[in-house]
């Protein structure tokens, strides 16, 4: 399991699983993916590279996952793959994102706006991150 979905009052939160940043990284791009859309039929047949950088390893995680939301909205093609090219301290990292365009007439199960800083807490030392999105 990768992820699970964890009640929040208004919002959409998942504990997401992972003994390193990458790990976690990689997984929660996959949650942020699965949460639109059933991904286990979807085969990747697009890919792209994203950079990302900031002060922390939070804002790391928060502009990565807001990418992956840009891009399906901007471009319809749905990235659940994430290949963690580099993630060093200071922060940046680099992704390679792979996915796929939904099949006609898929319907999205979380209409998810962005992720937020409320609660965040990435934590491979613990095997865990814990994301919220607003929806």
């Amino acid at each position: 399991m990768r992820y699970e979905i964890v009640d929040h009052t208004a919002d959409v939160a998942v504990r997401v699983f992972g003994n390193t940043y990458e790990e976690l990284l990689a997984n929660s791009v996959y949650a942020a993916a699965d949460l639109f859309y059933d991904t286990a039929n979807l085969y990747p047949v697009s890919s792209t590279i994203v950079d990302v950088e900031g002060h922390s390893v939070e804002d790391v995680f928060v502009e990565a996952l807001s990418r992956v939301i840009y891009l399906f909205e901007t471009t319809s093609v749905l990235y659940f793959g994430c290949d963690v090219l580099y993630l060093k301290e200071g922060w940046s990292a680099s992704l390679e994102l792979s996915g796929s365009p939904l099949p006609e007439g898929a319907e999205v199960r979380y209409a998810l706006k962005a992720p937020t800083y409320h609660m965040i807490e990435i934590s491979p030392e613990k095997g865990y991150a814990f994301l919220v999105f607003d929806v």
